[in-house]
């Protein structure tokens, strides 16, 4: 069991940290609760080299340490054409830690994911995960208020087991492969408070009308 009374802390990974993914994409043999293979997590662990800590910065990795450790991991991939984003490629070493440092982890990477967000000035991203990991996600939801404040959370599809979706870009984001258990996929869209645009020409008073919250 790691220890608790260290230091919790999210950063962008770099191509120095490659030891530390390669450790932490080791320490599991799942993905979206699904049995995979060793070569699929040594495919994913190129992906996370190539792409993400050697890419042109369209990818980005962001790691939670403890103390030193690496004990968490998210992807952001970033849209070409318009200003969204995907929270993607989630890897925990869950089973090292309590239910308390866990929470405190994925609040951490969270946080850290909507501040590299918020620096691209990126309105909307996009999460898919599996339906066990909705009540995980929603005490971040609690306990990370700037989401709640920030953003408008919302579930764009749900994805059956073993299931091509309609759509073609949840497809995409499901890896244009099937997964044996539901699929839940999520938007958070930016409160017009945090976006960067000419407040005097769009006013309080216009904002507020369209608002569903008048506190906002």
């Amino acid at each position: 069991m790691i220890s608790s009374p260290q230091t919790i802390s999210t950063r962008r990974l770099t191509i120095e940290d490659y030891d530390a993914v390669a450790t932490l994409y080791g320490s599991t043999d799942r993905w979206m609760e699904t049995q995979m293979t060793d070569e699929f997590f040594k495919e994913n662990l190129e992906v996370a080299r190539r792409d993400y800590l050697l890419g042109d910065g369209s990818r980005v990795l962001m790691g939670t340490f403890q103390g030193d450790q690496l004990v968490l991991s998210g992807g952001l991939f970033f849209w070409s054409r318009m200003p969204f984003c995907t929270i993607l490629r989630l890897v925990g070493n869950i089973e090292a830690m309590s239910a308390i440092t866990f929470t405190r982890c994925i609040i951490s990477l969270y946080d850290g994911l909507l501040d590299e967000i918020e620096a691209h000035k990126c309105t909307r991203f996009y999460m898919l995960t599996s339906s066990n990991h909705l009540s995980t996600l929603a005490r971040v939801g609690v306990k990370l208020h700037r989401l709640g404040r920030d953003y408008l959370m919302t579930v764009e599809a749900i994805v059956p087991p073993n299931i091509k979706p309609a759509e073609d870009y949840v497809w995409s984001m499901m890896g244009e492969k099937t997964w044996p258990v539901p699929l839940v996929l999520r938007a958070g869209t930016a409160y017009n408070h945090i976006r960067t645009f000419d407040k005097s020409i769009v006013g309080d008073d216009v904002l507020n009308a369209w608002s569903s919250n008048t506190d906002r």
